[in-house]
Formats: C-alpha cells, structure tokens, sequence
C-alpha cells in the first residue's frame, strides 16, 4: 500500500506515510517544469528521504503541458531515464493519457500516439533498467469509449508486437468511482472501474501479457462543512471513510499478490487547491486526521498483499 501524493512529497509527508505504516509513495515531476542537470534534484531528495523511512517511490512520468505526439518520444524516455537514475523503485508511464483533454491533449481514438509514446519509452527505459518495475500509465474512469476496460485493448492492438516486446511489469489503473460505492455498479464496468478489472484481465490473457495490475491512483473527496454535493450525494468526511474503506476491500477482493493499491492523498490540498479534489487528504488543512485515516492506518497494519 502506498499514497499517491501529487506532483512530489515533501519531509512531512514522507514523515506521514511512514506513520501509517505505508510502503509507497507516488509523485509525479514532469517533464518541462524545469531544464538543466538539477532539474530533478527534487526528485531525488524525494527518493533519497524516502529510503531512510522505509519508503519507495514511485514516479509518474508526464510532459508539461499536457500536449503530446510522436516527436515527445525521445525527450520523454531521456526524461524517464534520468529519473531511474535517481533510484526510484518504481516507473509509471505517463498519467490518465485516456483522459483528455485534462491530461492528454490532443484528444484521439483509437490511442495511436499513447501506444506509440509508451511502447517505445518502455522498452528504451527496460533495455537499460532490466529489473525495474515499470507501469503503464494509469487510466482513468472517463466515458466511453475511454473507459479503462475498453481503452486497453485498443491501446495495446494499434502496435502489438512493440507491446509485447516493451517489457511492462504491470498495467496502471486509478479506480475513482465516487460518490458512489466502488461495491456498487458491478455490472457496469464503463461506470465502475473496479468492474472492468477482471475484464482487463481477461483482455491481457488473450494477448498472451502478464496479467499485473498496480492501482496507482484512487480516493475520495471529504468535507467537514460545507460538502459540495455530487448526484445527490454530499461529499462528507464519512463518506470517503466509507468509500475508502470498499476501496481497500474491492482491492483486497480483485488485485492479486504484489499488486499495490495507492490513495490519494496524505493531505488536503496535494492534489489540487482549487476543484473538488482539494478534499481527497486523509489529513485536513490543520493537521488533523479524517475518519478516512483510521481506515487506511488499521488495513496497513493487517497483513494483507
């Protein structure tokens, strides 16, 4: 188990995950945000600070701004080879690519450009890091035909043999389905991600490719006061204990051993200030723990995969 902590963690978020009894932590520095040999020193004080509490890291690879093509390919897997040499444990390429426009620009069906850009970074990156554990990027629960369990087969037909020769170690997916139960749903698998899982697997079997998956993104929001209210259904505190607590149960239910599932987020406010997601911290603003951080702390300390 692991957080998912936005663009980068900080000493007192490394120091918080180490107290949940966590195992992971994933940031996301992009490439573009800055340029030169210490323009990802940050990352590795992440990696470097991490280590000493126990923690691995997990590092989302991205271009800044979100705008990709084939002419990315190159710059994108030198971005992703400087960043194993920091150390990581772990590599995801790319983030929500299905979700465009807000991650993946411009937007495109089927994903040509995403199977190129990852096939070929993966396998570059594989080709000098052999033991690596290296992600596809995690999709996202967008509309169809975007939806994760119809996404990835048409991302991994448009260049099969390069697929299969990259070298994944497993397969991204970031299972958001609030405000509804991640229980609920089951037989919608293009409204629930948790759904499309044993789909996805299905698809990866008759492709002859492992069948990891590595849930590398999910949460839900919570609010004190004042909970924005989604579909009827208002985004409280308890809520997202709840959410959170059929997350890890969905998880424990349908991943399989060493398939790590990371929350987003330790604090309110990493993933974003502004929008809804400013809620999804098990910790609030002040410091103080959400429900929600109970329920992520006692599943920790169980042994589970």
């Amino acid at each position: 188990m692991g957080i998912s902590a936005g663009p980068w963690a900080g000493l007192a978020e490394l120091d918080g995950i180490a107290e949940l009894g966590l195992g992971w932590v994933r940031v996301s520095h992009e490439m573009g945000w800055n340029s030169g040999p210490g323009s990802l020193d940050a990352l590795q004080v992440t990696v470097t600070e991490a280590a000493k509490r126990g923690l691995k890291v997990l590092q989302a690879i991205q271009k800044s701004p979100h705008v990709y093509s084939t002419a990315d390919i190159r710059g994108l897997t030198d971005f992703a080879i400087r960043c194993a040499q920091t150390g990581i444990a772990g590599l995801e390429i790319g983030n929500e690519w299905n979700n465009a426009p807000t991650f993946w620009q411009p937007k495109e069906w089927p994903p040509v450009t995403d199977t190129l850009i990852s096939s070929q970074v993966t396998a570059q990156v594989r080709s000098m890091f052999p033991s690596l554990p290296i992600i596809s990027g995690g999709l996202s629960p967008y509309a169809m035909p975007y939806s994760p369990y119809n996404y990835w087969p048409a991302w991994w037909d448009n260049a099969p043999t390069a697929q299969a020769a990259a070298g994944y170690t497993a397969y991204g997916l970031h299972p958001y389905c609030y405000p509804e139960m991640p229980t609920t749903m089951m037989e919608h698998p293009e409204w629930n991600p948790w759904a499309g899982v044993d789909d996805m697997r299905r698809a990866m079997f008759l492709r002859n490719t492992n069948t990891a998956i590595w849930f590398t993104e999910v949460g839900c929001p919570g609010f004190a006061t004042n909970a924005p209210v989604i579909r009827g259904v208002a985004m409280t505190e308890q809520l997202q204990a709840l959410n959170t607590y059929a997350y890890l149960d969905q998880w424990q239910l349908l991943s399989l051993p060493g398939e790590p599932i990371f929350i987003a987020t330790l604090n309110d406010g990493d993933s974003a200030t502004t929008s809804l997601e400013r809620g999804l911290g098990l910790v609030r603003v002040d410091g103080s723990k959400k429900p929600a951080y109970e329920v992520v702390r006692d599943r920790a300390n169980l042994t589970y995969k």
